[in-house]
């Protein structure tokens, strides 16, 4: 799943025809480190979060 700069949510169309390497780089670049940024983004635009309200991905980044 991605993060979309406006915070919606959508897939990536293409995934099933990918190659088992480009799978990986789209995971590791798109997945891990933009949706980091932009769900940090969102959580800056709203004010903040209160701890229990974080999505997982968010709460191992914060804790790293």
């Amino acid at each position: 799943m991605i993060v979309n700069t406006d915070g919606t949510l959508s897939r990536i169309a293409n995934w099933a025809e990918l190659s088992e390497i480009e799978r990986e780089r789209t995971v590791r670049l798109l997945v891990k480190k933009r949706n980091l940024v932009r769900l940090s983004q969102q959580e800056k635009e709203q004010g903040g979060v209160a701890d229990e309200d974080k999505l997982s991905a968010l709460k191992a980044a914060e804790s790293s």
